[in-house]
């Protein structure tokens, strides 16, 4: 039977400036607990060394483990129980690059915070309450794998500065804020990511940029995307599950080989979303408003978000690219599959945006476009469609569908 041993320090601050490895012995985290009264950290992590197995719980108006070196030191952080009841959890600095493995992180504030030119990594690490669970800012790179972001009380994920934050095969979920808030020139990129339960999904703020990969994004009460003027947005694969805002300027990210668009000689105006049905259920990709940027390509690149005039909806044009190249990464990456059945007249399609829920009328308007990307089907009411997701707005189908996930149609109705 393994016994709970704790250990009090109300006025050590652990200074390890040595190589050293400092593991408890118990069954669990919780079975070695040190607990840490004091305003300074628990732990000063000036050099690499092993931290394994045991529990900290910091009671005071400091982080409780600070991580930082000029040096690039690598410590590890394996299978910890972190509490911070006054402060952030974990603080990174300098140019430090630790690895947190299979840790819990409890705090009031945040739960991993990383400035200058730090970088860290977390494994299969739960990060929970507090204000928000990772702050980037500086130079600094957070990569997670396997992680879980959940129950913050304002946003999950926060990047500022030049800053950049690599999620794969994580989570976020349960957040009053949204899940994942880039601003100023910070970088993010999803890969299997979940987001939900959120008050909001991906923001871009200033000139962020982000890239999604076979990701689930469900704003929750909020935008589920959400661009600033000069932000920047492109992806593949994902679900979208709520209202999306566009105000970006910059011309989107155009549509790659093997691509077939139709689109109008009509404006966009607001935007309604279609629902359609994903690996993880319904989901709804609706803007606030359709941007008018004009877009430039090259010969093989074919712009969708256009400056047009008024026009008919019968009004389209075709426009096809080359045969697709091969893509190595099969992980990240689909083969495009053709697309087998025919757009059949859809006048009882329903639209479900913040702006309207009744069914599309041909006394309706303004009008809207509803871009079909994928490959698996979908009848709506009458409307047979080869579709993986439906989306209103150019824009927001070629930052989130490029021509990997399939054959392009654009269908203008009124709602």
């Amino acid at each position: 039977m393994c016994l709970l041993l704790p250990l009090l320090l109300t006025q050590v601050c652990l200074a390890l400036d040595k190589r050293v490895l400092l593991e408890g012995l118990g069954a669990s985290p919780q079975q070695v607990l040190l607990d840490h009264r004091a305003n300074h950290p628990a732990f000063n992590v000036t050099r690499c060394c092993i931290l394994r197995n045991f529990a900290v719980d910091m009671v005071g108006f400091c982080e409780a483990v600070a991580i930082s070196s000029v040096a690039c030191i690598k410590p590890i952080l394996q299978q910890l129980h972190i509490s911070c009841s006054g402060d952030d959890c974990v603080l990174v600095g300098g140019s430090a690059q630790p690895l947190l493995q299979q840790c819990t992180i409890q705090a009031r504030r945040c739960g991993v915070k990383q400035h200058a030119a730090s970088s860290t990594t977390l494994w299969s690490c739960t990060i929970s309450g507090g204000t928000h669970g990772l702050v980037v800012c500086g130079h600094s790179q957070a990569f997670l794998e396997g992680c879980t972001v959940q129950d913050c009380s304002q946003d999950g994920i926060v990047v500022l500065q030049q800053a950049g934050v690599h999620l794969s095969h994580s989570s976020v979920s349960g957040c009053r804020g949204p899940a994942v808030d880039v601003c100023d020139d910070g970088t993010a990129s999803l890969k299997h990511v979940d987001i939900s339960e959120c008050c909001g999904g991906v923001w871009l703020w200033q000139r962020a940029n982000c890239e999604a990969v076979s990701s689930y994004i469900s704003g929750g009460s909020s935008y589920a995307v959400l661009l600033d003027q000069q932000a920047y947005a492109r992806g593949s694969s994902c679900s979208i599950d709520g209202p999306c805002h566009d105000s970006s300027e910059a011309p989107p990210p155009l549509l790659a080989h093997g691509t077939t668009a139709l689109h109008p000689h009509g404006s966009a105006g607001e935007s309604s979303s279609s629902s359609s049905t994903t690996r993880h259920g319904p989901g709804n990709y609706a803007g606030a408003d359709a941007s008018a940027a004009a877009a430039s390509a090259d010969a093989d690149d074919i712009p969708l978000r256009q400056k047009h005039g008024a026009g008919s909806a019968q009004q389209f044009q075709t426009v096809a690219a080359q045969p697709p190249q091969q893509q190595h990464d099969t992980e990240m990456w689909q083969d495009p599959s053709a697309a087998g059945s025919t757009l059949k007249p859809c006048s009882h399609l329903q639209c479900s945006s913040p702006f309207s829920t009744g069914a599309c009328s041909d006394n309706s308007s303004p009008d809207m476009l509803v871009y079909m990307a994928g490959s698996s089907k979908a009848e709506f009411r009458g409307c047979l469609v080869d579709s993986e997701m439906l989306v209103q707005d150019a824009a927001a189908a070629a930052a989130l569908f490029p021509a990997e996930q399939g054959s392009f149609a654009v269908e203008q109705r009124l709602y």
